[in-house]
This record gives structure tokens, C-alpha cells and sequence, in this order.
């Protein structure tokens, strides 16, 4: 039959030759024999699928969670392509990868799992100069990750709309013709990110912080990222991109006002650079001239780091192992005692 597979073997060789060759064309055969049955069990199910299933009393998550159980490391965590397996759901996170699950979901299954209790959102700072392709980045990774974009303007146009505390502090600011005060502006942000879909998503934070002050302001009140990512290009670049894409009376197209903007971000983003790297060793710096699929590339890679550090981290505290605390957004004084050795506290109940 055309779907039988012809082995040819010479009868001039010895027996053990033969016998090794016939193994070792067996060998995947043998080794998925056990998948061949347990393929018919597993379909995908569509996006509007899953939630009729998600509220059924007869399918349950997988051990899994959440995470993708082909690449559980991975910060690409949706519904998109979820597959239904001997009554239980499997979040995948793409299509290559479904299929892979699909064609041997034992290989995946049988795997070993992680503590349940992890709840990672992507959260991050994306710095740069003018037309550096921060905005891109983030609109790249909200349609990759799924996370909210956050811009400091449009924060402002949301409170400024608002009937609280915060909306009348910037309404009244506006009205004098004064900058809002950097606490008041922290506050939103904090207040912001408190949000619903925050919470649930994720966010990057667009150009933002922009001096030390801001930086500390930001630590003050919690807010520590995942990472600092600094898109660096050369001034003569953003300069260049500027006149290409030049509207005529925009304000911020002005070569003036242009050069004020990188001069002010140059003056600044050394000492922001080194709060972050000095006191969270989370600090990412990227070639803003590259391709934008490089650079998503490279940030898969960074969110992926957060996530195996985090499951490492509670494997090893179930099993009273020791346990790395790097990329948990934890200060070196928090970890450290005063000899410089890591502290037997644990930091589980901090939440990761």
C-alpha cells in the first residue's frame, strides 16, 4: 500500500546487522504507538468554543493552568488556540504549536507541570529617543502578548475626564496654565495600572519614566517593571526619520523643539538607566535600528526568562530547595543580609 513504508536490507549481512537495522526503522513507529490512539481523543476547539466549555461541569483547565503546556516558559498566554484532550482544556499559544500538541499530546501531557499558584503578567518601561519606534514596539507587543499600551497622555485625557480627586488636580493645573506636578502624575499611573484590564493583561508603559525623580517616584509607589527596555538608535537616525515623516506645523516635527527633546532624554535616561540596573538588574537594551520582528523576538525571550525564573522559584520552594530570587523585582537590600549572603526568608508570601 502506498502508506506502508518499504525497508530495503541487504541478505548478505549478519543477523545482528539486520536485527538493528529492523529496530532502528521501528524505532518511531514503536515510540508513538501510544499517540496513534490518543490523537482521535484531542481537537481544537474554535475561540468562541472555549467558553461554553470553560462553564461546563464536564471539562476542567489542565494541570497546566494557564500556561501552554508545548513551551511553558512562554508569555503568549490566550485562548486562541486551546485544545480539548481527555476532558480537559490546553491553552496553546499558537497554531504551529497546537498542531505539535495535537500530533502527540502524550509527549506534552505526561510532562512534568508547575506550581498552579503563579499569575504572570508582562509589565515593562519602553525608553527611547524621538521616532526611536517605542509606540511600534508597544502596539507590537499589545498585539502579540495582549497586554494594555499606556501612554502618559492618554492617562491624562482619561483622569481629565473623570469626576475625582486626581481629574480636578489636572483640570485646575490645565486652567492655570501649569505642568502637573510629577507626585500627581505618579498617582494616575498607579491608579491606572490598578485598572481591570491592567490587572488581567498586562501593560508597557510607553516613554515613560523620563527622569530619575520619576524613576524613584515610580518604586516609591510600587510600580517596579519586569524590565527598563531602551530602544537606542543614533541621534543622527531620529533625526532623519523626523524629516521623513515631517507634517507641516506639527509641533513636535520641529527640528528645534526636536533636538531640545533628545538633548532633554540624553541628559536624563543615564541616571534612570542606573536606578533600574543598580537596584533591579532589569534593565534591556535594544538596537531600535533593527527589524520590528527582531526585536519582538528578543523581548519573547526577555518575558520568557521572568516566567521560568518565577516557576523555578516556586518548584524549589515546595521542594525546600534553594531558591534563585534574580528577575522577582526584589532590591538587592531585600535579599541580601548584611554579609552579603542570601537570606533563608522566604519571599513566597510576597506573591509572584
Amino acid at each position: 500500500g502506498k502508506n506502508v513504508k518499504v525497508v530495503t536490507l541487504s541478505g548478505e549481512e549478519n543477523i545482528h546487522t539486520v536485527f538493528k537495522k529492523v529496530c532502528y526503522s521501528l524505532k518511531p513507529h514503536l515510540e508513538d504507538r501510544e499517540n496513534t490512539f490518543e490523537r482521535e481523543k484531542a481537537y481544537p476547539l474554535k475561540p468562541q468554543e472555549v467558553p461554553f466549555f470553560e462553564k461546563s461541569y464536564v471539562y476542567q483547565k489542565s494541570k497546566f493552568g494557564i500556561f501552554c503546556p508545548v513551551e511553558m516558559n512562554s508569555p503568549y498566554l490566550t485562548k486562541e488556540y486551546t485544545v480539548c484532550y481527555r476532558d480537559k482544556l490546553y491553552y496553546i499559544h499558537d497554531e504551529d504549536s497546537r498542531a505539535d500538541f495535537l500530533n502527540r499530546p502524550l509527549s506534552f501531557v505526561e510532562a512534568n507541570t508547575i506550581p498552579k499558584d503563579i499569575n504572570y503578567r508582562p509589565s515593562a518601561f519602553v525608553v527611547g529617543l524621538p521616532r526611536a519606534g517605542k509606540t511600534k514596539i508597544c502596539q507590537k507587543m499589545e498585539a502579540e502578548f495582549g497586554v494594555v499600551v499606556l501612554k502618559v497622555s492618554k492617562i491624562l485625557k482619561e483622569f481629565a475626564e473623570m469626576d475625582c480627586i486626581l481629574g480636578k488636580e489636572y483640570r485646575k493645573a490645565l486652567g492655570e496654565g501649569r505642568l502637573l506636578p510629577d507626585e500627581h502624575l505618579i498617582q494616575m499611573i498607579e491608579k491606572r495600572i490598578q485598572f481591570q484590564d491592567c490587572q488581567e493583561k498586562g501593560w508597557v508603559l510607553d516613554g515613560f519614566p523620563k527622569t530619575k525623580k520619576q524613576a524613584k517616584l515610580l518604586t516609591e509607589a510600587g510600580i517596579i517593571p519586569d524590565y527598563l527596555l531602551m530602544i537606542n538608535i543614533p541621534l543622527s537616525t531620529s533625526i532623519s526619520r523626523t524629516l521623513k515623516k515631517t507634517v507641516e506645523g506639527k509641533f513636535g516635527d520641529d527640528l528645534r523643539i526636536l533636538k531640545k527633546r533628545c538633548e532633554f532624554y540624553q541628559d536624563n535616561i543615564f541616571e534612570v538607566e542606573g536606578l533600574y540596573a543598580r537596584r533591579f538588574d532589569n534593565v534591556r537594551v535594544l538596537n531600535g535600528v533593527k527589524s520590528l520582528w527582531s526585536l519582538t523576538h528578543k523581548i519573547h525571550k526577555f518575558f520568557s526568562e521572568v516566567i521560568h525564573a518565577k516557576q523555578v522559584y516556586a518548584k524549589n520552594y515546595i521542594l525546600d530547595e534553594p531558591r534563585p530570587l534574580n528577575l522577582l523585582k526584589l532590591e538587592k537590600s531585600q535579599y541580601l543580609s548584611s554579609s552579603n549572603y542570601f537570606s533563608p526568608v522566604s519571599w513566597k508570601s510576597k506573591g509572584l
